[in-house]
């Protein structure tokens, strides 16, 4: 997930990337962007799409329109989109339509006949906005000026000429970043952004982000329109006969952690809980969560602390989902292997240093377990053998 987020802000500082014929400036790509944001009110576009990393590969066309629809009563900017998957190489993501008329939002994903819904306040309030995604798709030109003028100061803007991107002159621009820049993003590998901007509209035609071996992603607009008008029908939906609707923010509220003690814990699954015989020494049982899953067992973590160790026993009668061991901070280039853990094989990665990193996890009587957090290798698989 990591690594597209990653591929993601590249394309966004691409798409931000105008220039002129004239060197080019910071003061000038704000201007040109707040020119087109005041201006802009409505959006149609078709967008070819590709990316390939070592997690994941595919391609696919999106149609995807967004109008203003004036403010609500605290002065935020009320935006009504949708979005329809023409084309994809993945089956799942064929025909899915993402629609929001401003108040509600609605996901149809085909391959499930299932409708995801949801209040989009409900949705704000359960989630937070200090790192939500600015809900105007079209953005607010303060918050694009503050990631112009940042994108500017960490990375080295060149311009490479002028080429036709879907019959429009458009100027080449690449983006790559300054030494500063690889800590301030994050930025473990080059990255390199190449914009195609038409120069006399001051939108984005093509956008490629490399990331090494990372991958890398490319977008494309096969059209690109603006302030057309768009019928406000275009951002209503009405979920399909026989398609299963569910409440989005009931799910998150199910399937959110909740501290339990360990005998509400062992209540709640049909397992037997397995404990730590032999702990690390300073070390004790400080947090249970109780987790809801799709899988319909629910999964127990027991989380560890103490004399600078932190770690959690996950256990689970359902695959865990979402638990990649390559995505955990300080693991992303460790190299997996496979152990033996009680008589079984599992598999564990692990890193070095003073901040070392493990996630060891294998699968006995159905269930599946793991330790994970901030110890050693060889700690884990001693936490491990001791469960009782």
């Amino acid at each position: 997930m990591r690594k597209q987020i990653l591929l993601l802000l590249a394309l966004l500082l691409g798409l931000l990337a105008g220039c002129g014929q004239e060197q080019i400036t910071a003061d000038e790509i704000v201007r040109r962007v707040q020119e087109t944001i005041e201006s802009t009110n409505d959006l149609h576009t078709v967008v070819d799409l590709s990316m390939q990393s070592p997690d994941q590969s595919g391609s696919g066309t999106v149609e995807f329109w967004a109008s203003r629809a004036g403010t609500d009563a605290e002065g935020n900017q009320i935006v009504k989109l949708r979005l329809e998957v023409l084309e994809a190489s993945q089956a799942k993501a064929r025909g899915v339509t993402i629609v929001s008329d401003g108040e509600q939002a609605w996901a149809f994903v085909p391959s499930e006949n299932k409708v995801y819904t949801g209040m989009l306040d409900e949705l704000e309030e359960l989630h937070g906005t200090q790192d939500s995604v600015p809900m105007d798709p079209l953005a607010a030109t303060d918050q694009l000026r503050e990631i112009v003028q940042r994108g500017l100061d960490s990375f080295n803007v060149e311009l490479l000429g002028e080429e036709q991107v879907a019959g429009h002159q458009a100027y080449k621009v690449r983006l790559t970043p300054k030494q500063e820049a690889q800590q301030q993003f994050r930025i473990e590998q080059m990255l390199t952004v190449t914009a195609w901007i038409d120069s006399s509209r001051w939108l984005p035609l093509k956008v490629v982000a490399e990331a090494g071996s990372l991958g890398k992603a490319e977008a494309t607009a096969r059209t690109l329109e603006t302030n057309t008008g768009i019928a406000d029908d275009r951002f209503t939906f009405t979920p399909p006969a026989g398609a299963e609707v569910i409440n989005v923010v009931e799910l998150i509220k199910k399937s959110q952690p909740r501290s339990v003690s360990l005998e509400e814990a062992q209540q709640a699954v049909d397992f037997p809980l397995l404990e730590p015989a032999q702990l690390p020494a300073g070390v004790k049982l400080i947090d249970v969560k109780l987790v809801n899953t799709s899988q319909g067992s629910p999964l127990v973590a027991q989380i560890y602390a103490g004399d600078g160790l932190e770690f959690s026993l996950v256990q689970s009668r359902g695959a865990m989902t979402g638990q990649d061991d390559h995505e955990m901070p300080g693991l992303r280039h460790a190299q997996a292997r496979e152990v033996s853990v009680r008589g079984v094989q599992g598999r564990i990665v692990e890193s070095q240093g003073q901040r070392a990193m493990t996630f060891l996890t294998w699968e006995e009587n159905d269930i599946h377990l793991a330790v994970a957090g901030r110890i050693s290798g060889d700690q884990a698989l001693e936490i491990a053998e001791s469960l009782k």
